[in-house]
This record gives C-alpha cells, structure tokens and sequence, in this order.
C-alpha cells in the first residue's frame, strides 16, 4: 500500500503494519507439531516474521490439520509483506474449517495489500461475523475506498463501523487521520475528544493529538503529546 497522503498506517496499527526484522533468530528444533507453534508465536510477538514461517512450517509438516499454526503462518505471511501468500494460507484454513472471525480480518488485510478492490468489497458484504469484527472489516473497507480516492464512500463505511462497535477506536481514528490530510481542524479536535472517551492510552491518539496542536501551533503541546508515545 502506499497512501502517502494520510497517516493510516500509524492509525490502524491492526491491520496495515509491514515491518520486518532484519536479524532473524536461528530456528530451533522440536518433536511436535504444538511447540513449533508456541516458538512461532513468540517469534511473532517479537516480530521476527521470517522465523515464525520457518517454525510453523515445521508445525504443519508434523500436523497439517493445525488450524492455529496455518492461521499463524497466514498473519505472520501478511506482517513480512508477503500478502499473496498469505491469502492462501488464511482461504485454506477457512475451508478447513477455522472460525471466520479468526480469519476474516486478516483476509480482508490481504485484499487491501493486493489491492483487490472488487474482492475486498464482495468477500466483506458475503457473510457476517461478529459485530466487533465486522467494524474491524468496514475500516479496512474504507480504507481500500481512500485508496481509490473514494472518500464519500470511505466515509460511510467508517461510520458504518462506528454504529456496530462504539468502542472500536480505529474507525475515529481513520477519520481523524482523514480529515488532518484534508485540513479540516475542526472536525479533527471532534474526533480526537470522542477517542480520549473510548480509547485515551492509545499510542494513535497523542499521535494525533501532537499533530493537531503543531497545526494550531502549539508546540509545546504538540511534544508532549509526541512524548507519549512510547518507543518501540
């Protein structure tokens, strides 16, 4: 994706984060299918994605009935910027049988990263899922209609996810990022005060808190909302 006119990156941590570490750990060798997996989840979490595919490789050569391993390897496909393989690991766990809870957002992820407009749109509107799930998927929805330059439709859809699920901050936080690229002020300070309601330790937030204050030039106030948000 390159959207170089928004922050949505930075405000939809969940769905579009492409980083991957360098230095990857050396793999380490078990005899069952459940400890490869437990040693990718870590790598995972410790966002060494090249590692965590080599380990839930291994778990699906010893099981390759494991749901949670070929969801894993999906997610950890999709983080290492690899999307077209990830969808296919993600379809076969579906069809296998996962929960579609547990995989739609990461498909829809996919989608987006491939740009698969069209699919994104029907896979979406096809079947329902929970509501904090489907707010989740209207996000990305918009998200894929901002990058078409589709912003009426961006906008419907982030509202949309907002009536599903009122504690989800990323539709607010789209919206906000939204209407900072377009300069509307205004409607961002409406944004950011509902966000310090539903989600105020979110690191998106002072993100946008600090970018709000050095539009209205205040600067101290601006760093020390950048001064919250904690390195990683």
């Amino acid at each position: 994706m390159n959207i170089t006119h928004l922050k949505l990156y930075a405000a939809l941590s969940l769905v579009f984060a492409l980083c991957v570490n360098p230095l990857s750990s050396y793999a380490v060798n078990f005899d069952n299918a459940d400890a490869y997996y437990e040693d990718a989840l870590n790598l995972y979490q410790k966002k060494d994605f090249t590692t965590a595919i080599i380990q839930l490789k291994n778990a699906l050569q010893l099981d390759p009935k494991n749901l949670p391993a070929k969801i894993l390897l999906g997610e950890s496909y999709l983080s290492a910027g690899e999307p077209e393989a990830a969808e296919v690991q993600l379809r076969r766990a579906r069809e296998q049988g996962a929960d579609e809870n547990l995989v739609a957002v990461p498909i829809a992820n996919t989608l987006l990263n491939q740009q698969k407009y069209g699919e994104l749109k029907n896979y979406i509107s096809r079947a329902r899922r929970s509501p904090e799930v489907d707010s989740k998927l209207l996000v990305i929805l918009g998200i894929g209609y901002i990058q078409q330059r589709e912003y009426k439709e961006a906008d419907l859809s982030f509202n949309k996810a907002r009536e599903l699920n009122p504690d989800n901050p990323e539709p607010l936080l789209a919206q906000a990022s939204l209407a900072l690229s377009e300069g509307d002020i205004d409607s961002v300070q409406v944004l950011v005060d509902l966000l310090r309601i539903i989600s105020p330790d979110n690191p998106e937030l002072w993100l946008l808190e600090g970018d709000l204050y050095s539009r209205r030039n205040k600067t101290d106030l601006a760093l020390a909302s950048y001064n919250k948000i904690p390195n990683t």
